[in-house]
């Protein structure tokens, strides 16, 4: 009974445990990286709008009145 709630189930003379422990931090790790790519991404994206389409807050904090 000890075996079974400490999963470590034996399967060919290797315990599952740690291959469970394995596979948890390789999708933890591949979680991580694709989450790192997404960022980067979202960063490039957020860096290159306001070059593409102006900024109001640009047009609002400018005086009008050098304009005139």
């Amino acid at each position: 009974m000890r075996t079974e709630y400490l999963g470590t189930f034996i399967r060919d003379g290797v315990p599952q445990r740690r291959l469970s422990f394995i596979y948890l931090t390789t999708t933890i790790n591949s979680l991580k990286g694709i989450y790192f790519f997404l960022n980067i991404l979202l960063e490039s994206f957020w860096v290159l709008s306001p070059c593409r389409l102006p900024r109001r807050s640009t047009r609002v904090t400018r005086p009008e009145t050098t304009h005139e």
